[in-house]
């Protein structure tokens, strides 16, 4: 972790790789990301609030996830490559996949379907299964209607 509370994840997630050629950047990224995963990088890790950076940028990187940093205005991580750095990908059971769907919904609608299409492929009946338990679970908590309506603007 840098001191701006940047993981090698939250990294990649902003810079995609660019040295590498287009050609073998997608299986570049793909590995990274697994790798990471596998040996143990929090996708649910945020970075620090930044309260030593003054300029412009740092809002971009104050207090997000790899994917909320990847989903953002800058980064140039492919935005249909957005799964890699979600729970629901690596861990469909530990996820919680209706917020993650939303933000990549925003970056690329296109990248939410790619999720919910590799989970179902890896896990037949995971997809809906795990949005049930999440939209019960956010109606007992009332928190429902404004993901709902962020969900409908897209």
């Amino acid at each position: 972790m840098n001191s701006d509370g940047l993981t090698p994840l939250h990294m990649l997630a902003w810079n995609g790789l660019p040295h590498i050629s287009d050609l073998t950047r997608t299986h570049s990224i793909t590995q990274v990301a697994k790798k990471l995963v596998e040996k143990k990088a929090d996708l649910l890790q945020s970075s620090g609030s930044l309260p030593h950076r003054k300029d412009p940028n740092a809002k971009n990187f104050r207090n997000k996830t790899p994917l909320e940093l990847a989903a953002g205005q800058g980064s140039t991580f492919p935005k249909q490559m957005l799964h890699l750095l979600t729970q629901s990908y690596h861990f469909p059971a530990q996820s919680a996949l209706f917020e993650e769907v939303a933000i990549i919904a925003k970056a690329n609608p296109q990248a939410a379907v790619v999720l919910l299409g590799n989970i179902q492929t890896a896990k037949p009946g995971t997809v809906q299964e795990q949005l049930r338990k999440e939209v019960i679970q956010r109606v007992i908590e009332g928190s429902h209607m404004e993901i709902f309506i962020e969900t409908l603007k897209m």
